[in-house]
């Protein structure tokens, strides 16, 4: 069975985040719009687990979509990859950053094999027993 993690990049997502979060885990940048959709999440699914629900990130101002989620990666693996999630996710949907060379070189060290677009950002994919 496969496990999947989102990363939104948008500082406003809008109630868009609920319904991810419903489904799977979230790492979102952090501000004050997507702050009160976390906050309301929070209030309503006191027990969310490491399955679903939300992981909020900072980022300094002035770096694009695609820097900001490079940054972000090494974390999402940390707390989502084989070493502290069984499974390990097999899955990754990003919103707001296009797959550029260097995210896909990125991407592709940590086991990702394919890449799909979808409406405001990509999925990407690999093998659960992908490399670290």
């Amino acid at each position: 069975m496969g496990y999947s993690v989102g990363i939104v990049l948008e500082r406003d997502f809008g109630s868009d985040l609920l319904t991810l979060a419903n489904r799977l885990h979230i790492w979102v940048r952090d501000s004050s719009e997507n702050q009160r959709v976390v906050e309301r999440y929070r209030r309503t699914n006191p027990a969310s687990s490491v399955e679903r629900g939300f992981t909020t990130f900072r980022v300094k101002d002035g770096k694009s979509p695609e820097q900001i989620l490079l940054g972000v990666l090494a974390d999402v693996e940390l707390h989502h990859g084989r070493y502290s999630h069984v499974p390990a996710w097999d899955t990754l949907e990003i919103y707001g950053a296009t797959a550029t060379d260097e995210v896909r070189k990125a991407m592709e060290e940590l086991g990702v094999t394919a890449f799909t677009s979808m409406p405001g950002g990509f999925r990407c994919s690999r093998s659960v027993g992908g490399a670290v």
